[in-house]
């Protein structure tokens, strides 16, 4: 009996070593995850319209990464592309500020600046902030590498309005900074209350700007405010920061997903909330020294609008 058990154990053992070989050999890639999204009120001028979300990618450290993301995005022929927050790693990027100070490096965030640069020579390339972009507040007019992403082309949409036009009609673009990358803001640091509460303020100044109906894609780092993206009746909202619940097991959803917890509601795909269908990505990079994800491979988003 005992021998029977041991044996057991050694199978599932082994089982499980060789699942999280595979896994970490797959890990290595980078991934196209295809949605078609169909919307009646989308402008038949839109129809097929593609979009390609980047979220999450913690700093680009390799000459090699960008030319593997680069290239995917490309074969895709994007007519947008959306970086939705944590363009940066805060931890790598506070490396990079030392290594400047000391004079090892010219710049800080080559790579990634590189990276952006042949992004914006594929099409538009959006930008919103998220909370690893705090690193980025310190001087947050001036700060060379905000100054570098600008000179490259990258339109930076925190708490903005934009607009995508094809022919004769327009689709209304909204960038929400992600709250927690609000406490130097001139006005926006004195609202009180959790990150959905905050959400509300910026998008109700936002809607102040202008209530039209023409249909509405938000960028939004923080899938967790979900119910309140849903009443303002947004169409489609394109959000990251769980990394796909970093740990996944199969059929069952992610495990977890700060500051959501474990089981998060949103962690990763296609969520409904009356009219509004949001999609959270799964993400590209590592975040600080959590370097795995187990069934949940790296992804670049790839969103075909469909005029329904």
């Amino acid at each position: 009996m005992k021998k029977k058990i041991l044996r057991i154990f050694i199978i599932i053992y082994c089982l499980i070593l060789f699942s999280l070989i595979v896994n970490a050999f797959l890990n290595q890639g980078v991934y196209i995850k295809n949605y078609d999204l169909k919307f009646e009120n989308l402008p038949q001028e839109f129809n097929n319209y593609k979009i390609v979300q980047l979220t999450d990618i913690h700093s680009i450290r390799s000459k090699e990464q960008i030319e593997q993301i680069v290239e995917k995005v490309k074969k895709q022929k994007p007519e947008v592309i959306f970086i939705t927050g944590d363009l940066i790693d805060s931890g790598y990027y506070a490396n990079q500020q030392s290594a400047k100070k000391e004079k090892k490096i010219p710049i800080i965030e080559s790579l990634t600046i590189k990276f952006v640069q042949e992004l914006t020579q594929i099409s538009k390339v959006y930008f919103i902030y998220g909370n690893h972009e705090m690193m980025l507040l310190d001087d947050p007019e001036n700060n060379e590498f905000k100054l570098a992403l600008e000179d490259a082309g990258v339109q930076i949409l925190n708490n903005k309005i934009d607009y995508l036009y094809k022919d004769d009609a327009k689709i209304k673009l909204l960038g929400l900074q992600d709250p927690a990358c609000l406490y130097k803001d001139e006005v926006y640091s004195k609202i009180e209350g959790s990150s959905s509460d905050k959400a509300r303020v910026i998008l109700e100044d936002l809607y102040l700007q202008d209530n039209s109906k023409e249909f509405t894609i938000l960028l939004a780092h923080r899938p967790e405010c979900f119910e309140i993206y849903a009443s303002y009746n947004i169409d489609l909202i394109l959000s990251g920061h769980t990394h796909g619940g970093m740990l996944r097991l199969p059929i069952i959803r992610g495990i977890y997903a700060h500051p959501q917890g474990f089981f998060p509601d949103y962690s990763y795909g296609i969520y409904k909330n009356r009219n509004s269908t949001m999609v959270v990505g799964a993400g590209i990079g590592y975040s600080g020294n959590i370097h795995f994800r187990v069934y949940n491979l790296p992804e670049i988003e790839v969103i075909n609008l469909i005029k329904e």
